[in-house]
């Protein structure tokens, strides 16, 4: 485990990002800049590229799932993108490649309503 300072975002290429509240947040839900917060610490705490960190396309695929799947398979389905985006260079088209396959999926799936 490294120590770390919490990323302030200020001179981040996320920080000029500020993520819509979703419809029916509950309270609890970061959002806004709690989220923002969030990204920018763990960007800094895992060592991510930052450039490949896009928060909207990411919720957006995770509404996706959980319309088509459901909601267990989100946190799952990160996972598996982000493993798919690591494997295949972890910059910014390694993740449009991962999510346009998820979302691809998600598109033909039985009983889909996205």
């Amino acid at each position: 485990m490294t120590d770390h300072q919490p990323v302030d975002g200020t001179d981040h290429p996320l920080a000029d990002h500020e993520p819509p509240a979703p419809a029916g947040a509950a309270a609890h839900q970061p959002v806004g800049d709690d989220l923002h917060r969030w990204v920018l610490d763990l960007v800094d705490t895992l060592g991510v590229d930052p450039d490949a960190v896009d928060i909207d396309v990411l919720l957006d695929l995770a509404r996706d799932v959980a319309h088509a799947v459901g909601r267990p398979a989100v946190p799952v389905t990160a996972f598996l993108v982000g493993c798919a985006v690591g494997a295949d260079g972890g910059d910014r088209v390694a993740l449009e490649r991962a999510v346009a396959r998820v979302q691809g999926r998600t598109a033909v799936w039985p009983g889909a309503t996205t």
